[in-house]
């Protein structure tokens, strides 16, 4: 390639990628957008090569950016912002660029105010960036196809690049919720568009995943959580569900109701997590998750005020699904699901379970009645909870009548084979507080 050719390239790139920072295999700063540039009050080359030690993140972790991460950051969303303009952030993406690095994203705004307040005028913005349609759609009555059609013109020979990082905006907004908001295109979503259906809601946490990460170093924890997500993610996706969203070592997702796809998908997400391989991680191959599971009327669809919108779920089912993953840690067990959904799943005899009782969920009117799934667990596991099902079933109804000695002699039992067993622990610790006389 010649040097001129490069040089129409560069200037192309300023306009398919407006906000833009490129580092070398060293990770040292080679150059940037002159919108970037303007943004972090950058005025030369001397300023971009002091820039070392100099950029931050606040996601996905927090601190000064190290060059050893580009390559674990990369496929991830990423803030990045000089150390004295944390309120400048860019928020975006790495890709490896024929052995280079290039970060490119967009200003964490919400208005042309703002993006006035950094030096820049609307009219610098390429008009095929999301943001500028954004921006353009809501403050200057969207941007004409004629103008789009220009610019798409002038990129001709830069189209596979375009298409790129058209696939890697895609990955932003989780692009099964619009399909079934029925929004086939970007184009056609409206603020206040929505859909009310009724789905299975899973919420996923790895166990003692924050104490862990404190001993490994970034590229550990990279890679122990991609792992995690590379063996547990398909299990959805194969059980006709979908993320809905990524919370740090926790997952949200989404499946039809009225199915079994959601405990099939818990069950071999469990069992995916034990086969996971964390070389020369360790601590990592005694990780486990906990996963809780409700159905319930949802309502999806798109939220936001005049100029920054996003796609959103509201349904009770999403707070109670996460309160029965955090009853794992009181109660015990791998997966727990809540008896109306087991229920209108139509598996109520299709797993082996243990019923944990009814318990008060915070944020929930009145009690619900919890029910432990048990074709996860392994062998021994399995064994000790098949040993010990008629005394805690038989502990249970006893608490329920009121006659707590009885009760306290079956959870006792229960203990006696299984000393680790965290619900017959919880309830003989609420039959102490009640013949106290101390409130539960």
């Amino acid at each position: 390639m010649s040097k001129d050719s490069l040089a129409i390239a560069r200037t192309l790139a300023n306009d398919l990628i407006p906000f833009r920072l490129s580092f070398d295999e060293s990770g040292q700063t080679v150059s940037a957008s002159p919108l970037l540039m303007k943004i972090w009050n950058l005025k030369s080359d001397d300023d971009l090569k002091a820039l070392a030690n100099k950029i931050y993140m606040t996601r996905p972790f927090s601190g000064a950016l190290r060059p050893e991460w580009l390559e674990e950051l990369t496929g991830m969303i990423v803030h990045l912002h000089l150390q004295d303009q944390p309120e400048r952030s860019i928020r975006g993406e790495f890709y490896n660029n024929l052995g280079d690095w290039l970060f490119t994203g967009f200003p964490r705004i919400s208005s042309v105010s703002e993006l006035e307040s950094f030096g820049i005028q609307l009219s610098e913005l390429p008009l095929h960036t999301a943001m500028g349609e954004l921006l353009i759609a809501n403050e200057a009555n969207k941007a004409s196809l004629a103008e789009a059609q220009i610019q798409a013109e002038q990129a001709t020979n830069s189209n596979q690049l375009l298409l790129d990082l058209n696939e890697r905006f895609e990955r932003f907004v989780p692009t099964a919720i619009l399909e079934n908001i029925g929004i086939n295109s970007p184009t056609d979503a409206e603020r206040g568009r929505y859909v009310e259906t009724t789905k299975a809601v899973m919420f996923a946490d790895l166990r003692q995943f924050t104490t862990l990460s404190e001993a490994l170093s970034a590229r550990e924890t990279f890679a122990v959580i991609n792992q995690y997500l590379s063996r547990t993610v398909p299990c959805i996706e194969d059980n006709g569900g979908y993320v809905v969203q990524y919370l740090g070592d926790g997952i949200m997702a989404l499946f039809p109701s009225g199915t079994t796809q959601a405990i099939d998908a818990a069950i071999g997400m469990q069992q995916a997590l034990r086969d996971a391989n964390y070389p020369n991680v360790k601590g990592a191959e005694s990780l486990r998750m906990s996963i809780g599971i409700h159905e319930g009327p949802v309502a999806l669809g798109i939220v936001g005020n005049e100029t920054r919108w996003d796609a959103s779920i509201i349904a009770d089912a999403v707070n109670t699904s996460a309160r029965i993953e955090s009853m794992t840690r009181v109660l015990g067990g791998e997966i727990m699901v809540s008896r109306e959904f087991l229920r209108s799943s139509g598996g109520a005899d299709m797993y082996k379970s243990r019923e944990l009782g009814s318990h008060q969920i915070r944020g929930r009117k009145g009690q619900l009645e919890l029910i432990e799934i048990l074709d996860s667990l392994d062998e021994e596991q399995l064994a000790q909870r098949e040993e010990t099902h008629e005394a805690f079933a038989t502990g249970l109804t006893h608490y329920r009548d009121g006659d707590l000695y009885a009760a306290m002699s079956c959870f006792s039992r229960v203990l006696s084979v299984v000393p680790t067993d965290h619900a017959a622990q919880y309830y003989l610790g609420r039959i102490s507080q009640r013949l106290q006389g101390l409130p539960e």
